[in-house]
């Protein structure tokens, strides 16, 4: 006895399922090169780091001297190069790891109080933890932007290792916020850096 046949009694041939299948398939948009992805990074940066300036003031950048200038934005900006050129790698599985994942993860998270101990002066302060919490909202509204912007991005590919990807998004996010930060507060003493930036 013949097997049954699909509802409707219609048959379709291999060949027909092809050709329903192809006629449905869409061109995959690519992702943008390594270099149009480190480009575009420290474009969101900056104008996140405008957006906060115009909105809040620069106060902080009036305090700040050609050395810490100079090694903060070194800091900053090679953090937030280096998350995208190995976010880049991250969400295309097989591609070659220019950057290993943790060095803008380590050098957000340990560059960043080391330079605000060596390069800002320590005191006590009775008010530090007052005038943090400005700082630490504005720096978790900026950090979300500019990690929900990365985040976004990171979806168009295709992450194998999503808590490695999460990481450089944190690390991107952070370093935004932190250069935003250091140019809008006029708090430029190491303790209220450490704690709230």
């Amino acid at each position: 006895e013949p097997a049954p046949g699909p509802p409707g009694g219609r048959m379709v041939s291999s060949d027909g399922v092809l050709a329903l299948l192809h006629s449905e398939l869409e061109p995959v948009k690519p992702l943008p090169s390594t270099g149009a992805m480190a480009a575009a990074a420290v474009g969101l940066a900056a104008l996140i780091a405008i957006l906060c300036t115009s909105a809040v003031g620069a106060g902080g950048w009036a305090g700040l001297t050609v050395l810490q200038v100079a090694c903060l934005g070194v800091l900053f900006a090679g953090t937030i190069l280096l998350a995208a050129v190995s976010l880049s790698s991250a969400i295309r599985p097989g591609s070659r790891q220019r950057v290993h994942p943790l060095i803008p993860v380590v050098l957000i998270a340990v560059g960043f109080p080391l330079m605000a101990l060596g390069l800002f002066p320590a005191g006590p302060r009775e008010d530090l933890l007052s005038h943090g919490t400005g700082c630490l909202a504005a720096g978790a509204m900026v950090s979300t932007i500019a990690g929900g912007a990365a985040f976004a991005f990171a979806r168009r590919g295709y992450s194998t290792n999503w808590s490695r990807t999460g990481a450089l998004i944190g690390a991107f996010g952070a370093a935004v916020a932190a250069a935003a930060l250091q140019i809008a507060c006029s708090e430029q003493e190491s303790g209220h850096l450490m704690l709230w930036h």
